[in-house]
């Protein structure tokens, strides 16, 4: 099975989408910052990774950035789900590498198109 890390601070956020994507047939680890966020990357790289944009310690921002400018990590797509709907947001995403940006509230189909999309 595929592995899915989720990066958000919102527990409920990370319960409703692990539970979407492990009734799909992933494998889900959770992190509640960007540190450990960055930490789970390194101990055990996933497949894919789903990133909150405001979280403490390390922000979504400066989490994509460091995984797309490491040699080891930089081929982990990574999918920006956020509250922030500007434009701004997005573009911003866009210059730290993101592959992919929702925002919330999401649609859980699209949620899921765009993680079938990078790793089927």
């Amino acid at each position: 099975m595929k592995k899915i890390l989720i990066v958000d601070d919102e527990p409920d956020v990370i319960e409703l989408v692990s539970s979407r994507l492990e009734a799909n047939h992933y494998t889900v680890v959770t992190a509640s910052d960007g540190e450990e966020g960055l930490h789970q990357i390194q101990a055990d790289p996933p497949d894919l990774v789903i990133l909150d944009i405001g979280m403490p310690v390390v922000n979504g921002y400066e989490v994509c950035s460091r995984i797309k400018r490491h040699e080891d990590y930089q081929h982990i797509p990574v999918i920006m789900l956020t509250a922030g709907m500007r434009y701004a947001h997005r573009k911003q995403s866009e210059h730290c590498g993101a592959d992919g940006f929702i925002s919330k509230p999401y649609c859980s189909e699209r949620l899921l198109d765009e993680v079938r999309r990078f790793i089927g």
